[in-house]
């Protein structure tokens, strides 16, 4: 609603704002006494403030402006619909709220239909394995070289998928791990995992756990990003062993190559050498 100059109103009438929705007068005051909207009366008559209406129009997908507005466009960034939903599970709409209420997947309420936060369905999502979305609806991989989402860290460290969750959140490693949101996903750069395996000593990465270690006729082979997360060293720690010949160090073109069996062995020969020392 405007005025001469452009300017919105402050405030409108019940029937203004019906009209500005195309919908009848008692469907109106129906809105208007589920106390969507702040209210106030002028001459005997109610008046809607034009600000909480269109606030609320950008909380509910329900409603639509006769102008061609779209509506939403606060919730729909948190949430979608449990139709889409099922759409991305490839299951039934029914079956969809099945799993909403037996899994108790987090939702918001849009004019008294069901939409799912985005965010709990990742988590959910990640935490089970009966229902997968296609590959083609996960975040793309061009330019995300530099980031680990949560599940491919719950496997470099052989925990679950919830609890590196819990553990992506957790204050106490607030210092370490900061979190990035790609289309409604949950990652980690490589930068602060890195941070995190040397800064803390209740979690260690598990090579054998990690599908981005390379195999080959003589076992698995640790780049040199994943032979510091297993030692818990520096990249110039590693450069300085990989040069005192501890252990072989092959090279793919520019891609550092050490045989984890005998790193492994070397590592543990090491702290053994250390621990009588100290003796």
């Amino acid at each position: 609603m405007g005025t001469k100059n452009g300017k919105k109103k402050k405030y409108m009438s019940v029937k203004e704002m019906g009209n500005l929705l195309g919908i009848k007068k008692s469907d109106s005051y129906y809105l208007v006494k589920k106390g969507y909207f702040k209210i106030i009366e002028a001459a005997g008559k109610m008046r809607v403030e034009t600000a909480s209406f269109e606030e609320w129009y950008d909380r509910q997908t329900k409603y639509h402006k006769v102008t061609g507005e779209e509506p939403g466009r606060e919730i729909t960034v948190k949430s979608f619909s449990v139709k889409e939903m099922a759409a991305m599970l490839k299951i039934t709409e029914s079956m969809a709220y099945h799993v909403i209420r037996v899994d108790r997947i987090p939702v918001i309420w849009d004019c008294g239909h069901m939409r799912v936060v985005r965010k709990d369905f990742w988590i959910w999502h990640d935490c089970q394995i009966k229902y997968r979305v296609s590959e083609d609806m996960l975040p793309e991989k061009a330019g995300m070289d530099h980031l680990i989402s949560i599940p491919v860290m719950a496997d470099l460290l052989d925990i679950s998928s919830a609890d590196a969750y819990r553990l992506a959140e957790d204050p106490a490693y607030a210092s370490f791990l900061t979190i990035t949101m790609v289309k409604d996903r949950m990652y980690v750069s490589y930068r602060d995992f890195d941070r995190f395996i040397r800064g803390q000593d209740r979690y260690c990465y598990h090579p054998r756990k990690d599908p981005g270690v390379a195999g080959g006729s003589g076992g698995l082979y640790l780049n040199s990003r994943q032979a510091c997360w297993y030692a818990k060293v520096s990249r110039p720690t590693l450069v300085i062993w990989c040069r005192q010949e501890h252990f072989t160090v092959k090279r793919v073109g520019n891609v550092v190559r050490i045989p984890l069996k005998e790193f492994d062995e070397w590592l543990d020969r090491r702290k053994e050498a250390g621990r009588k020392w100290h003796r």
